[in-house]
């Protein structure tokens, strides 16, 4: 087989020049069609109805000595001398759902939102299920514009429908030292980065109010979505986060539940995802003088490795021995609440009289314990961050 070499550039994150979208849109810089951003061919929107093999299979003719179609198949005959009645179980209620995924150019297509897609297209036999992958680069003024028009043309075909639940993900690199996210290249292919709240108003204003009162997932390191769900890890890997993503949209898309009680059973199937980054719930209530936002911080804590959520260094600080697995010590009257830890290394500590380094680390107040499953040794821990008010003039000036 011959051997070839991908010569594409990718931007795999580190560092971006920071720029100001401002400048962007009047800097006159990438005027010629090279750069011009072309959409439709990236652009997917999918659209599910009811083909005839599914009628075929759904098909129940109703009275006495009915015959069940299934598949075109005669599987059985009613001996009932009544109509058959369809149990309330057995009716699927899907209201219209939209999910949107913003992707830097340079990041490939698929991860955790293909896979949101294909688990809810089933669920939709009757069509109401829209589903778009929108990658962007707005780094010169006539990508930005090429952008705009590109989702004015999306929501023009959107806004035809009424969608209940709505979905946006956003899936970026960031800025290694300032946390600013990427928005595109230079015409001279150089990075270009901004602050996080100017990069998301740009890019999602033009949605208008289709997006309000959406779900917002950040992947990465202005507009009011009712629940945001961030990470924390420096260098996040997306799909880690697919079972935590795809265990939120089940319980709140498909059995409506709230996203504040989905999150806890959603995190009880994601526990590699708590080796790598902690997560973040923010969500906003609105009351008759105020927006509430609260923000909840959930992490990861293991008996042996991450007590309490505090993780456990690989090397002792003290004398340098690389630790396989720290040595618990006994805590009386505490051991409950309370876990020691000392350095594996029995000569640690001998030179100077300090004698081994050890750790100790105690229940957090305020924390809540979720449910274990079947990891006896770990769990996801609950933590409150606060709960903080906006009177509604300010809410009005925040959106």
């Amino acid at each position: 087989m011959a051997r070839t070499r991908n010569t594409a550039r990718k931007a795999t994150g580190g560092s971006a020049i920071r720029v100001s979208i401002g400048a962007i849109k009047g800097d006159g810089v990438g005027t010629d069609g090279d750069c011009a951003q072309t959409a439709p061919a990236e652009t997917t929107c999918h659209s599910v109805a009811t083909d005839d093999a599914t009628q075929r299979h759904m098909a129940v003719t109703y009275g006495p000595a009915t015959i069940v179609n299934v598949s075109a198949s005669t599987v059985a005959v009613s001996l009932c001398s009544r109509p058959m009645e369809l149990s309330v179980r057995s009716s699927l209620l899907s209201h219209p759902t939209l999910v949107i995924h913003l992707r830097l150019r340079s990041i490939p297509a698929g991860g955790p939102m293909d896979m949101v897609a294909e688990i809810l297209k089933p669920y939709f036999p009757n069509g109401g299920f829209h589903f778009t992958d929108l990658p962007f680069d707005i780094g010169t003024k006539a990508k930005l514009n090429s952008y705009k028009r590109q989702v004015s043309r999306l929501v023009t075909k959107l806004h035809s429908v009424t969608f209940k639940n709505v979905m946006v993900a956003f899936t970026d690199h960031s800025d290694n030292s300032r946390g600013d996210l990427f928005i595109g290249k230079t015409t001279g292919k150089e990075d270009q980065a901004c602050v996080l709240s100017e990069c998301l108003d740009i890019l999602l204003s033009p949605f208008g109010d289709i997006l309000h009162g959406g779900l917002f997932v950040l992947f990465a390191c202005g507009h009011r979505f009712s629940s945001t769900i961030a990470f924390d890890a420096e260098r996040l890997q997306v799909v880690l986060t697919s079972n935590l993503i795809l265990g939120i949209v089940d319980r709140t898309f498909i059995q409506g539940y709230p996203v504040r009680m989905a999150m806890p059973e959603a995190l009880g199937e994601s526990s590699r995802l708590g080796y790598h980054s902690s997560v973040y719930l923010l969500t906003l209530a609105c009351t008759n003088s105020a927006l509430e936002l609260t923000v909840t911080k959930y992490t990861w804590s293991h008996r042996d490795i991450r007590p309490w959520g505090n993780p456990l260094p690989s090397q002792c600080p003290q004398c340098g021995c690389i630790q396989v697995q720290w040595e618990r010590t006994a805590l009386p009257h505490d051991a409950t609440a309370t876990h020691g830890f000392s350095c594996a290394n029995k000569d640690c500590g001998k030179l100077d009289g300090k004698g081994p380094k050890m750790f100790k680390f105690a229940r957090p107040l305020d924390i809540k314990l979720l449910d274990q499953g079947r990891r006896w040794n770990s769990a996801w821990l609950e933590i409150g961050m606060g709960m903080r008010e906006f009177p509604m003039w300010v809410a009005s000036q925040l959106e």
